[in-house]
């Protein structure tokens, strides 16, 4: 999958993110420009025996050295890797075990763990409220409100909070 917008969505869900680059990608860079190095907590280069891969560590430095950090107790580390014979795996779950400990000496984990449950509920309301609409051939109330919002005779925030599953 290249990077994007479900990058980020994944880093809400998580108390440690990690960022999969490899040597030879194209997007590499563009990913990097496009802020996702933002949202890596351990930023893993795998493939480290191919051509590039140095290139790539030091561009990801340079990145972090060029980036500000919300939490400054934790720099985004960067780990090289070979996952086929298990090189650099040893370092990632040090990497990991040290983010941990970082986030829980300060106030960071208790954030993130927030920040999880609100994307949690988030999305079981999104889910609900989907699910809601695509029934509302069955729901004459529904269908009918939807319809005012065609004609204009009501906003779509006016529906909204008119809906018993809002109030």
């Amino acid at each position: 999958m290249g990077t994007g917008q479900n990058e980020v969505a994944v880093a809400t869900q998580s108390h440690t993110t990690i960022l999969v680059q490899v040597p030879g990608m194209g997007d590499s860079v563009q990913s990097l420009k496009a802020g996702i190095l933002e949202v890596g907590d351990i930023l893993i280069v795998n493939k480290t025996d191919r051509a590039g891969s140095k290139e790539l560590v030091a561009d990801l430095r340079q990145m972090i050295d060029l980036s500000e950090h919300d939490n400054s107790d934790w720099i985004p580390k960067i780990i090289e890797t070979i996952a086929t014979d298990g090189t650099g795996l040893s370092a990632l779950a040090a990497a990991i075990r040290h983010h941990f400990c970082i986030l829980t000496r300060g106030s960071e984990f208790a954030r993130r763990t927030l920040a999880i449950a609100r994307s949690e509920v988030s999305a079981l309301l999104t889910t609900e409220l989907d699910s809601r609409i695509r029934e509302q051939d069955r729901d004459p109330n529904l269908r009918a409100a939807i319809a005012s919002v065609a004609r204009r005779e009501r906003t779509s925030l006016e529906v909204m909070q008119s809906l018993s599953f809002f109030g």
